[in-house]
């Protein structure tokens, strides 16, 4: 990893950012009080340690401050968690393209639960831990991404306002589902890229993947 910086010191950019600065951690006070009614249900670590669905809430903000950087003036912004590809055995170099068929207006990730229901109540979604989109790799372009932080921040503070929090991949499902669309008439849509079976985490990043030529 130290050889490959080295290499890349003009477009490699360390940020540090202080969480008192993050309007994401900066909930951890009010997702604390959410998870400690009687009765809310533990689904460790997701309703069990507010600093770990802030974490996940903090993805959004991050590509948001990327975008509004845009420090290396890029169209292309993307989330990748930092194991992703722990499980390609391959060391030949490769690069990340743009997803094939790729609509401009919407946010890719993964497809993980193929149906879904999106009629289920947010509280339902919240309290039950469901997922219906993988949040490991989030991809859109500099003002999609910058209209979706938005409405994800909206979001956040109405399922909050409900007595509701768990990590951002429930929050996007219940935004999805027909009571979020009814309340938060989200703008900016999902594309959902769908592999060849469910609970494939890790598809949308490996049909980006292209490897360099020796």
């Amino acid at each position: 990893m130290s050889h490959i910086r080295t290499t890349r010191n003009e477009t490699t950019k360390i940020i540090v950012i202080q969480r008192n600065s993050s309007w994401a951690f900066n909930l951890r006070d009010r997702i604390f009080a959410i998870y400690s009614q009687k009765g809310y249900p533990k689904h460790y670590p997701n309703t069990v340690l507010p600093e770990y669905a802030c974490s996940q809430i903090a993805k959004y903000e991050v590509l948001g401050r990327a975008a509004r950087d845009n420090t290396l003036n890029t169209h292309y912004f993307m989330w990748l968690d930092i194991g992703y590809f722990r499980d390609r055995k391959s060391t030949t170099l490769f690069r990340l393209n743009r997803p094939p068929n790729f609509n401009e207006t919407m946010v890719a990730m993964n497809l993980i639960l193929f149906n879904a229901n999106l009629s289920l109540s947010p509280e339902v979604i919240f309290k039950n831990n469901l997922l219906w989109i993988g949040g490991g790799l989030v991809f859109a372009n500099r003002l999609t991404i910058l209209a979706y932080e938005n409405q994800f921040r909206q979001a956040v503070e109405y399922f909050m306002s409900l007595s509701l929090m768990n990590t951002d991949q429930q929050i996007i499902y219940a935004m999805f589902s027909v009571e979020g669309r009814i309340a938060l008439k989200p703008a900016t849509e999902i594309q959902a890229y769908k592999p060849p079976t469910e609970y494939n985490w890790f598809y949308l990043g490996y049909l980006m993947l292209h490897e360099e030529s020796p």
